[in-house]
């Protein structure tokens, strides 16, 4: 680049060209879970360039000010101004602290600042329909309605059969979650590590205009015609708020809602012997589906686990509740013994004479062993790992907390040949 108009063409072109893969949006889609890609992956892609195409448009923005006295009776510099401006707040709102403590409000702000930004460089650059800035936003532009086109259809085909609105789901009121269980019309071919958005319109007022992925927890076939997929959503700030709460859970609400999916990629564990699952709070929703395919697979002769522990640590034990009917069924389907569930309970105890440090034992056969201190992650891995069957691996979907202590343990154990793999869903 010989001088500063050089640069000065190319930051905008470049802010640009970043558009056309911002154009696909944040919320997962068909075409990027063809590629590969997990949800916080491709939210991570989608974030750093957005950063960039931001970054470059401020410099871009600059440079021309710099260059020439700003003329405010300009409609194109000042559109160029505005979508600077709207760029960079794009930039602050996006910043993790706001993402995760209003994300409503994120969201819609972020909506109307990306229309601002494109309406904006559309006033901005050169009037001819086909110079090189104006086809990539119209590339960028037809990208963003295809893919809501395609979206609306595959919404349509999941929620509506025999041209009636078919998806409901029923919602139980749990200790600090719910428990929603989603009657699927059109069902499809359930595996461990899906998740898919749902939206419940009768929620709220609001709740019509939001859709949150969320692990597929459990299944199971509720006649010839429906199944239904269970999900475990824990209480928050948002959109859970909206949601009926009852005083107990055997009370229920059943409400219409928008299934959209299922999303996400497996993680491949059937070929290793020794298979230790560590979970922690809301985590168990993304590890209970693997058990339950592991089982299946091992009675079907197709999985090679001939161990299966699974640690789940939780802040009360009021939270046991969230599947405690499922761990009784794992056990009953777990005719050979290979399945080990041991829970951990850091405080909050409800059973009488519990106190910190006492074990207990639960399920059938008292096969479920409760431990009312915290996850002493060393000690369990080493233990599983001396006695292990087969090659080894370690699925986490725990917080940072413990994930990091899953992980400085592993760092020790190089000389063990052991796995580590981590689902794509992080609880807090």
């Amino acid at each position: 680049m010989h001088n500063r108009t050089e640069i000065l063409q190319r930051t905008g072109l470049l802010s640009i060209v970043n558009l056309v893969p911002l154009a696909l949006g944040s919320h997962m889609n068909s075409i990027v879970s063809c590629c590969g890609l997990g949800y916080e992956a491709y939210n991570a892609i989608h974030r750093w360039m957005g950063r960039v195409a931001v970054i470059e448009g401020v410099i871009h923005v600059i440079l021309a000010v710099v260059s020439q006295t700003p003329n405010l009776h300009s409609s194109t510099q000042v559109a160029a101004s505005v979508a600077a401006s709207a760029m960079t707040a794009i930039l602050i709102t996006s910043l993790s602290i706001a993402r995760h403590h209003f994300y409503e409000i994120f969201l819609n702000i972020h909506r109307v600042l990306t229309v601002i930004v494109v309406t904006a460089i559309w006033i901005h650059v050169p009037g001819k329909l086909l110079s090189i800035p104006t086809i990539y936003l119209l590339v960028a532009c037809c990208i963003w309605a295809s893919l809501h086109l395609l979206r609306t259809c595959q919404i349509l085909y999941r929620n509506f059969r025999n041209w009636e609105y078919s998806c409901k789901v029923s919602i139980e009121s749990l200790p600090d979650a719910y428990q929603v269980h989603a009657k699927i019309s059109r069902p499809w071919k359930y595996r461990a590590g899906q998740y898919v958005y749902l939206c419940v319109p009768g929620a709220s007022y609001s709740a019509f205009f939001q859709s949150h992925p969320y692990m597929v927890a459990w299944w199971y076939a509720y006649d010839k015609d429906w199944d239904v997929v269970v999900f475990i959503i824990q209480r928050q700030t948002g959109f859970t708020q909206s949601l009926p709460s009852g005083s107990s859970s055997s009370q229920s609400t059943e409400l219409r809602a928008i299934v959209e999916g299922p999303y996400g990629m497996e993680i491949h564990l059937d070929e290793y012997g020794t298979v230790l699952l560590f979970a922690t709070g809301i985590g168990i929703a993304g590890q209970l589906p693997y058990v339950k395919q592991l089982l299946e697979n091992f009675h079907n002769y197709d999985a090679k686990a001939r161990r299966i522990a699974l640690f789940w640590q939780v802040d009360s034990e009021e939270h046991l509740k969230w599947v405690g009917q499922w761990m009784t069924d794992l056990l009953e389907q777990d005719s050979e013994y290979v399945l080990d569930i041991r829970l951990f309970v850091t405080g909050n105890y409800i059973t009488n004479g519990a106190e910190h440090g006492m074990v207990g034992r639960v399920g059938k056969h008292d096969r479920i062993i409760v431990n009312y201190r915290g996850l002493d992650v060393e000690n369990l891995i080493r233990s599983e790992i001396e006695g292990r069957k087969g090659r080894s691996v370690i699925s986490l979907c725990v917080n940072n907390h413990v994930g990091e202590q899953v992980r400085e343990v592993v760092r020790q154990m190089l000389d063990k040949d052991i796995h580590l793999k981590e689902l794509p869903f992080h609880p807090l």
